[in-house]
């Protein structure tokens, strides 16, 4: 799926998108909500590896609770090939059972790429990665909101953990690495 994210949280009713195959004929293809509130709806259709893609979402297919709509957003884009992007597995350990936490992949500036909702020490993977350097993060999940909670001095609250994974890691074509994040006790 192809998923989109608006600013405002969305009314019910979505339009449709219009998509362009390698050039061909225009099809015209509902738009799903995922959730109203967070402003998440998707476009769904059997993408094809190594295909480029003309996506065009007319104006007024969106509208939010505020009534306002959208313009025109173009997207042209290439389904990437596997040959073209990597896998990473990630094994965890020493994770304790009763916590949540976010395990994250990050670009070289800690932008986050991907990130998982995990609960114990197993392996999890990633696929269709970019390539190039990434980092490993792994945040202690306390109070279960799925995202990482500063500190707040007025309510003496402390900072969630973060772990970082120490090594370098550089994700390349058409390979699979796997990496063990061991969590400090």
């Amino acid at each position: 799926s192809f998923v989109f994210n608006a600013n405002h949280p969305l009314q019910l009713k979505l339009d449709s998108a219009e998509v362009i195959e390698d050039s061909s004929k225009a099809i015209r293809l509902p738009l799903h909500m995922i959730d109203p509130i967070t402003g998440f709806f998707k476009i769904d259709y059997p993408w094809q590896n190594g295909k480029k893609y003309k996506l065009t979402i007319l104006p007024g297919a969106v509208k939010d609770i505020y009534d306002l709509t959208n313009d025109t957003v173009k997207q042209e884009f290439l389904v990437p090939t596997e040959e073209t992007m990597a896998m990473l597995s990630i094994k965890t350990k020493n994770l304790v059972s009763d916590k949540n936490y976010l395990l994250q992949i990050l670009s070289e500036k800690f932008e986050p790429i991907r990130e998982m909702q995990i609960n114990k020490d197993s392996t999890y993977t990633f696929s269709y990665l970019s390539t190039g350097p990434i980092k490993l993060r792994l945040v202690e999940d306390t109070n279960r909101d799925h995202r990482y909670t500063y500190s707040h001095f007025a309510k003496k609250r402390q900072p969630e953990k973060v772990y970082i994974y120490p090594d370098p890691i550089t994700l390349r074509a058409n390979w699979e690495l796997e990496v063990v994040f061991v969590v400090p006790q």
